[in-house]
């Protein structure tokens, strides 16, 4: 009998056409779910940076940038999430504070 209930798991783990193109219409080309970040604290890094996003949903990249030569933030960053559907849920929200600081939030072009 476990035999059979491996074979029913996996039937129902390999999505059939229809089902792969609707989890596709939520999964993220880069240009929709990549969101730019301004006028963050310079004292902001990527691990507070991090921390704040992955309270609405998936990351799969973010970045605070640096000034190569002086090592300072450059008040900027970008954050890509796996799904729009968080997106759409971050750029719902009227305010976002990081470390004391509102920043503003745009969809990264």
């Amino acid at each position: 009998s476990n035999v059979s209930s491996d074979s029913s798991n996996s039937s129902i783990s390999t999505p059939s056409f229809p089902k792969s193109r609707l989890s596709d219409l939520h999964l993220c080309n880069k240009s929709k779910c990549k969101l730019f970040v301004g006028g963050l604290h310079y004292s902001t890094r990527d691990p507070e940076f991090l921390r704040y996003f992955e309270d609405f949903g998936t990351v799969t990249s973010s970045k605070v940038l640096f000034n190569r030569e002086t090592g300072n933030s450059r008040g900027f960053g970008f954050v890509t999430f796996k799904d729009s559907k968080t997106v759409t849920k971050v750029m719902g929200k009227t305010s976002h504070v990081i470390d004391n600081r509102e920043v503003e939030i745009k969809v990264a072009v």
